[in-house]
């Protein structure tokens, strides 16, 4: 089995002009494709592994 990290790092993105592009496109991204109303919840169960 492999192990898996503990912690997942992101990269960091330094310069503030394309972190802030990159922001913005992600939250047109999200208005974009909202979740719907209707869709099912998720429950604790859903979330862990049964093997």
């Amino acid at each position: 089995m492999m192990e898996r990290s503990p912690k997942v790092i992101p990269p960091q993105i330094t310069d503030i002009k394309a972190r802030q592009d990159f922001l913005r496109l992600l939250v047109e991204r999200m208005q974009q494709n909202p979740i719907p109303y209707d869709s099912p919840k998720f429950t604790r169960d859903m979330f862990h592994e049964h093997s």
